[in-house]
């Protein structure tokens, strides 16, 4: 009888121990668990937070962006303003030539003086130029294109001999000049033509 009260007495404490192993074990397992969760949420709260960042700076770029093209810069609306229509049907005095060498002035007295009050003139119709040299009148072709290309065909004039040319400018340079021509501006109401390295101002008469 003792030998099996002792035994019991064992295998009692045995799952006592095993139960208490158990509990012990399920007490760990809890634990793991719950700081498993903490780091998921975590985790998960520092994605959202992440991606909310990414879109915040993609919106604000986008704005940006969406503000830079809805701003024109001051060259693109200086270009959409430009209007060679404005240009058309009304006669030009060449008033000076700009250049990297320096800038030459047309004194228009000083030509009247000398008998050449009506030189070096432009006017634009809607497919030819005309106007005047020094002395001989002239008219040519012209065609525009993108970005205000423009380029001026041969040139045509008349025939007559001058008995002294200008020193400013001389007839022939200035046909030259013209023929030259591959880009148009207009800007503080001057006709401006491209031609290499030369800028032809015209003022409007």
């Amino acid at each position: 009888m003792e030998s099996k009260k002792s035994l019991l007495e064992s295998t009692s404490r045995k799952d006592a121990k095993i139960a208490k192993t158990e509990r012990k074990d399920i007490n760990k397992l809890r634990v793991l668990a719950s700081w498993r969760d903490i780091i998921t949420t975590r985790f998960t709260i520092l994605i959202v937070l992440l991606a909310l960042g990414a879109c915040t700076n993609t919106r604000a770029q986008s704005q940006a962006q969406g503000v830079s093209r809805q701003t024109p810069s001051v060259s693109e609306r200086h270009t959409a303003a430009a209007s060679f229509d404005d240009a058309i049907g009304r006669d030009w005095a060449l008033a000076q030539l700009r250049s990297e060498a320096g800038n030459v002035i047309i004194d228009r007295e000083k030509l009247a003086a000398q008998g050449f009050g009506g030189a070096f003139t432009l006017r634009f119709d809607a497919e030819r130029i005309s106007g005047a040299g020094a002395p001989n009148r002239y008219t040519a072709p012209y065609t525009l294109g993108e970005d205000q290309s423009i380029g001026i065909g041969l040139i045509a004039g008349t025939l007559m001999a001058a008995i002294f040319e200008p020193e400013e400018l001389t007839e022939r340079d200035y046909f030259s000049l013209l023929q030259n021509v591959s880009r148009w501006n207009l800007a503080d109401g001057s006709l401006e033509l491209y031609a290499g390295g030369t800028v032809l101002v015209f003022s409007a008469e």
